[in-house]
């Protein structure tokens, strides 16, 4: 059932409607942020390797975290988890590295200072200020969501085959 459950909260984060709200439609592919942080994830996946299961609840959660970051801001869809409080912020990425981030940190602890390398990189360009600490707190708030609701899964379980 979690087999099922997994595919289908990948399967709907790659649904048109879900791939408009999450996606940079004005960037080429190239510097789209989901396309980014999700190919970081999977250097995650290939630096400590790991079986399939554990991959995709990985997955999904980094994806979830991010979805939930953007619905709570850009508005129009309902939020996977929970409803963060939304912020008065038009539609940008911070929160989106931000949950991302946090998300895989918590995950791939061994990454950490790749992943906030990755992360400080892909802040560069953003300006300082009460927009990025708002998109910042948001996309903490939407990985810590993501990290709670699975947290007692039974993923973590080693005895069971």
């Amino acid at each position: 059932m979690r087999r099922v459950l997994a595919c289908l909260a990948i399967l709907s984060l790659t649904s048109p409607a879900a791939a408009d709200v999450i996606s940079d439609t004005n960037l080429p592919a190239a510097e789209d942020v989901v396309l980014k942080w999700n190919s970081i994830w999977l250097d995650c996946v290939r630096a400590t390797g790991g079986p399939p299961g554990p991959i995709g609840r990985a997955g999904a959660m980094v994806h979830v975290a991010v979805y939930d970051a953007v619905v709570s801001i850009h508005g129009g869809y309902t939020p996977y988890l929970h409803g963060i409080p939304s912020i008065n912020e038009p539609p940008s990425t911070r929160r989106r590295r931000e949950a991302a981030h946090d998300v895989l940190v918590a995950l791939y602890p061994t990454q950490g200072s790749t992943l906030d390398a990755e992360l400080l990189t892909s802040l560069d360009g953003v300006p300082p200020g009460l927009e990025r600490r708002q998109g910042i707190e948001v996309g903490r708030l939407a990985a810590a969501a993501a990290i709670r609701s699975r947290k007692n899964d039974g993923s973590d379980d080693a005895t069971r085959t």
